[in-house]
């Protein structure tokens, strides 16, 4: 009786070879790995995404917030106002025109669908009891005080925050007095001293108009 003996196929030579230790990527690769979004601390600002708002935040169909600026934005304010004084609140509006995500089809109106960026004012406190000035209206006064204001910046699309900006109040003077009927029911609040459009814009530039971070 003969026994056949069969000769190890190359194939199956290198059979423990394919089973050695997996790879590991390389150490390029690995630095390239993008990070998963940190998950936001807001669920909203504002009245921005209320039930008659057409997208919710996050919002997973926004524009990538990637590249070169222009990177579009709403705002609002979340924060509650200092007890007892009136101060400035961030709405979307106070961004300058070519910042805002205005609507393709309706004149006048933003479009959150189109916004990459979300910028909330998510705090305010007056930092000071020394006045800066007094708002005068038909010999009705209030006193106005410095604050400071945080503002959070989140991108759209995932709820990622993309940076907390604190801003001190400078305006030197007001635009704005309660109105007389105020005094008449019983609140004569004091004023919040506002940011100047130059200071908040200065501070807000580099997210909207340089490179996404």
């Amino acid at each position: 009786m003969s026994v056949l003996v069969t000769e190890p196929t190359q194939e199956s030579a290198q059979e423990p070879s394919r089973k050695a230790a997996p790879k590991t990527p390389s150490t390029s690769a690995a630095r390239s790995a993008t990070p998963a979004p940190s998950p936001s601390t807001i669920d909203g600002c504002g009245d921005l995404f209320d039930s008659e708002s057409p997208v919710d935040f996050p919002n997973p169909k926004a524009p990538d917030y990637a590249g070169p600026g222009p990177h579009l934005a709403v705002a609002d304010t979340e924060a509650d106002s200092p007890e007892g004084l009136e101060e400035f609140r961030l709405h979307t509006t106070w961004l300058p025109n070519e910042w805002q995500p205005w609507h393709e089809k309706r004149t006048y109106e933003t479009d959150p669908a189109r916004a990459e960026l979300l910028i909330c004012q998510t705090k305010a406190h007056q930092r000071s009891d020394t006045r800066v000035t007094r708002c005068d209206d038909d010999g009705i006064g209030w006193d106005v005080y410095p604050v400071t204001y945080t503002f959070e910046v989140y991108e759209m699309k995932t709820g990622r925050k993309v940076k907390t900006l604190t801003i001190h109040s400078d305006e030197p003077h007001t635009d704005f007095c309660p109105g007389p009927h105020q005094w008449f029911l019983g609140h004569a609040p004091d004023i919040g001293q506002r940011i100047k459009d130059e200071t908040l814009q200065r501070r807000l530039r580099p997210l909207i108009m340089g490179p996404a971070r």
